[in-house]
């Protein structure tokens, strides 16, 4: 497999996903509403906001996720591009690699970019979500 090639595939990929943003606003927009009715839910104590903060962010982050790369796949499949992919000089397995890393980069950096709110918003300091940060990056490609 030629990284060139691979390269411009991810490239293309993400602005496709970059065109299509209903499913990320939306992924998006989830991810802020269950955070902030989580925070509105457990009060103004700040204490007990920190205490599940990390859960929660994880959790919510977590759920966005898995609502926004399903709509995304099933689109590419209604277009025919997964058809036409498989024209390409590429293992399949490489293609569904490569597709996957797109998907997740289009669906999960919004998110990873709006950790700084999301932190000040439910009361975490910077170390906390410094590794909260981390830990979206590298723990959602378990889904």
């Amino acid at each position: 497999m030629s990284l060139q090639l691979a390269g411009v595939f991810i490239r293309l990929e993400f602005q496709r996903l970059v065109k299509s943003r209903s499913e990320l606003t939306v992924s998006f927009g989830f991810l802020i509403l269950i955070l902030a009715l989580a925070v509105f839910g457990m009060g103004p104590e700040v204490a007990s906001q920190r205490a599940v903060a990390i859960g929660v962010i994880w959790l919510s982050a977590s759920l966005s996720l898995l609502l926004a790369i399903p709509a995304l796949m099933a689109r590419d499949e209604e277009q025919g591009v997964l058809a036409q992919l498989q024209l390409l000089p590429l293992a399949a397995e490489w293609l569904l690699l490569l597709k996957a890393l797109a998907v997740w980069a289009g669906a999960m950096l919004p998110i990873l970019g709006a950790w700084v709110p999301v932190s000040l918003l439910v009361g975490l300091e910077l170390v906390e979500g410094i590794r909260v940060l981390g830990l979206l990056a590298v723990g959602s490609w378990s889904f």
